[in-house]
């Protein structure tokens, strides 16, 4: 997987001891899930831990593209992280639509002129596309997909160690991250 780097939306500082990677889409039940976890990992971690976004809006869901660009056009007025939250809620909430969004964007202060035009012109979907072709060739098969110190992570997984369907034992995040921060 790349490195994270100055394309990416970061929270926290690069070269802090763990970096989690996560392919999201705004529109999945089970990101809305994994943003949760990852909040608690702020909270938990603070500057041990740097969080970078990438899409991966999947064509099943019917606004993720919608959101995507959204989130980028709230990037444009440095107001990503802002819109990410107001989306995952939305999705939390079942508020997943168009109308929701420009709300949102209002809320966060975005100007709303700008956005608007930006959101018409979907002037970041190649952006959005190039994301998600690049988390194909990383083997991101459905959402969400982390990796976290270059381990691949699939699916939402929960902040505690938990049973799987199989009944086998698994590593949650906060098991993985203290096993990253060991090394």
């Amino acid at each position: 997987v790349r490195d994270i780097d100055s394309s990416d939306h970061i929270k926290g500082d690069i070269g802090s001891p763990v970096e989690i990677i996560f392919y999201g889409d705004f529109d999945c039940q089970f990101c809305s899930d994994y943003y949760k976890t990852l909040k608690k990992v702020e909270e938990n971690y603070k500057d041990k831990v740097v969080m970078a976004f990438r899409h991966y809006p999947l064509r099943t869901h019917d606004f993720a593209l919608t959101a995507a660009l959204a989130s980028e056009c709230a990037a444009e007025q440095n107001k990503f992280w802002e819109m990410y939250e107001k989306l995952y809620t939305d999705k939390i909430e079942s508020k997943m639509n168009l109308e929701q969004f420009y709300s949102d964007s209002k809320s966060v202060g975005l100007k709303e002129n700008d956005f608007k035009k930006c959101m018409e012109e979907e002037k970041y979907k190649e952006k959005i596309q190039s994301n998600w072709d690049e988390g194909r060739t990383v083997n991101i098969i459905g959402t969400p997909g982390s990796f976290i110190n270059g381990e691949q992570i699939s699916g939402a997984i929960p902040w505690d160690d938990f049973k799987d369907q199989n009944g086998e034992s698994q590593e949650g995040i906060k098991s993985i991250i203290e096993r990253h921060l060991q090394k």
